[in-house]
């Protein structure tokens, strides 16, 4: 069989799988070379007229090299007749990232690629995105989690599709794309760094495997066993129900216990997985797994807050600089909750009457104070003793309003400005949370 038929017999066996619509619209994530370019061409052939690429510029290569490679892509492009979408990163923002993140430039390099290409994804209004990953790829991604000590739920290696993201040659080895490429006569850049063995995944294509399939011809063949074998063994596992507050996350402790080693990795990985750029790494897994061992606690990620509260444990997301100026009521406080006209038995409610020039919205800071009957209190001993790592506050040109604490799962407290006087109904406006 041609390569050019074996790689369009797979991409119709992958279409029917997931449901593919034949008028389905995609952005191939385009980086010019053998794999990328072979999509490409392929879902052209298929969906004439429905493909779009898109070619991130990362900036980590010589610009010669890089200016070789852009004109190679819109010369391909144009003979492929799809329209090119060419995103360029600002200089030194992959290098960055690594720097801020603490993790490799591949990562960096990677997390900033996926960020361009769903932007372009969301700004043309398409579909699906589709990435070039190989049956190739996906031995080398499951032997380098293997070498690095990745989770047990990362050993099923790269998921065929996640959502809108496909992988349509998941199942076509490399040089069946190779192949494509030379029997439709087209050309494709080799990225440089592609042989940088001081890169871990070249490090091992190049290196390490070459060593192992002189030891074990079928090492490859084993690796993708092991992915098939993992993925069929969580597929099994129960699934434990994550609850969205809105505002942060939580998970029932007591439920968790009774979950397998297998189930308790599965579900901290869905349970992080929104607040971390990326893979949740197993170190992260390590961590919230003794914390709820522990039962108390408190940990600070780069996205995130965990802290165990009660029975639970809850994500909170780092918020920052968040300051919203109120200059008219009713009025929205956050995506969460807001300020109507009316009144509530069971929601905190302010007389508009008493309030003091314009009200500012923002996150709780140290030095804040608010009265409370006749005390005056730190709001962060208040927060601190509601186990949480922040609240919303409310001030006027006198003073802190009120501590919104509810939409995080603590409790709403108001000023004793607001208490001491019995309020005008026709004044009152009740926060009402909508979660």
């Amino acid at each position: 069989m041609s390569s050019k038929r074996l790689i369009l017999l797979r991409l119709e066996e992958y279409f029917a799988i997931h449901n593919i619509s034949s008028e389905a619209t995609f952005l191939v994530a385009f980086s010019g070379g053998c794999d990328s370019l072979c999509l490409l061409s392929s879902l052209s052939l298929m969906f004439p007229g429905l493909i779009t690429a898109c070619y991130v510029n990362h900036k980590i290569r010589s610009n010669e090299e890089l200016e070789i490679e852009e004109k190679l892509n819109i010369a391909n492009c144009k003979k492929l007749k799809v329209p090119l979408i060419i995103r360029r990163l600002e200089e030194g923002a992959v290098q960055a990232l690594a720097k801020d993140e603490n993790i490799s430039i591949e990562a960096s390099a990677r997390a900033l690629r996926y960020k361009e290409l769903e932007s372009a994804r969301k700004q043309a209004n398409i579909m699906y995105l589709a990435t070039a990953h190989t049956l190739s790829d996906q031995t080398e991604t499951v032997l380098m989690r293997l070498y690095t000590g990745s989770t047990f739920q990362a050993l099923s290696g790269i998921s065929p599709r996640s959502d809108y993201l496909l992988r349509p040659l998941i199942n076509v080895r490399r040089e069946d794309t190779e192949g494509y490429c030379k029997q439709m006569k087209l050309t494709y850049s080799t990225d440089s760094t592609n042989k940088d063995v001081n890169y871990l995944r070249n490090h091992l294509r190049f290196d390490l495997l070459p060593v192992i399939k002189e030891l074990s011809p079928s090492i490859e063949n084993k690796l993708l066993s092991i992915a098939k074998n993992v993925k069929e063994i969580i597929g099994k596992e129960e699934v434990l129900p994550i609850s969205n507050k809105g505002a942060y996350s939580q998970l029932d402790i007591s439920a968790y216990n009774t979950l397998s080693i297998v189930g308790k990795s599965r579900a901290l990985i869905e349970f992080a997985s929104p607040y971390f750029e990326g893979r949740v790494s197993s170190g992260v897994i390590k961590e919230l797994n003794c914390l709820l061992q522990k039962g108390s606690g408190r940990l600070e990620y780069d996205g995130c807050f965990a802290r165990c509260r009660k029975d639970k444990l809850v994500l909170f997301p780092k918020l920052f600089n968040f300051v919203k100026v109120i200059e008219t009521l009713p009025t929205e406080l956050s995506g969460n909750f807001y300020l109507e006209k009316g009144t509530q038995t069971t929601d905190l409610s302010i007389d508009s009457s008493l309030i003091y020039g314009k009200m500012v919205m923002r996150l709780s800071q140290e030095g804040d104070i608010i009265c409370l009957n006749d005390k005056i209190s730190l709001v962060s001993d208040i927060v601190s003793s509601q186990k949480l790592p922040y609240a919303f506050v409310l001030e006027d040109q006198k003073g802190i309003i009120a501590l919104f604490m509810t939409v995080f799962g603590g409790r709403d407290r108001l000023s004793k400005r607001f208490l001491s006087i019995a309020p005008n109904p026709e004044n009152l406006y009740s926060v009402i949370y909508r979660i």
